[in-house]
């Protein structure tokens, strides 16, 4: 019964992640073509020439790069295989395997051109900083939850008058 359920637990948070993750890389990919056509140059590989519109190849590729994603943000993220490990050392260890993965599919997919420092040093910076600001955001829902459970919890122990 329990095994059961965490199958289904591990295939939910998949399709969750995947959905997320691929949303996500579509978006930024049209964002980055709707805002600037000298981006649109850095990232050029991805998109069907003279349109805004992804290749359905494109979008293959983003799909797989999405559903490995997925896969490993389960397993460094959630509570099913490191459960021991703290929030800042998965964090770390989720940048630097996503940062690999995003790397090798931008190389051998030609998502970046390879002889572009300007677009690497892009790449990278916009790989930090956002990654930085997700980070940011989950550790300040983190703190906002542990207040909001301990003023329950002490509302608790007021109304029943335990110690």
């Amino acid at each position: 019964m329990y095994e059961g359920k965490s199958i289904l637990i591990f295939f939910n948070k998949l399709l969750r992640s995947f959905s997320i993750f691929f949303t996500f890389v579509i978006f930024l990919r049209l964002f980055i073509k709707l805002v600037s056509d000298y981006y649109y140059q850095l990232f050029h590989g991805i998109y069907s020439h003279e349109s805004i519109s992804l290749t359905s190849h494109a979008i293959l590729e983003v799909a797989a790069f999405a559903l490995i994603l997925a896969v490993i943000n389960i397993v460094i993220l959630s509570d099913i295989f490191l459960f021991k490990m703290r929030f800042l050392l998965r964090s770390f260890l989720f940048y630097i395997t996503t940062l690999f993965l995003t790397t090798v599919f931008a190389v051998l997919l030609d998502w970046l051109q390879i002889n572009s420092i300007l677009a690497w040093a892009s790449f990278f910076l916009i790989f930090t900083i956002c990654f930085a600001i997700g980070i940011g955001i989950k550790m300040l829902k983190t703190r906002f939850d542990n207040k909001k459970y301990s003023e329950l919890l002490e509302r608790y122990k007021s109304k029943f008058n335990t110690q």
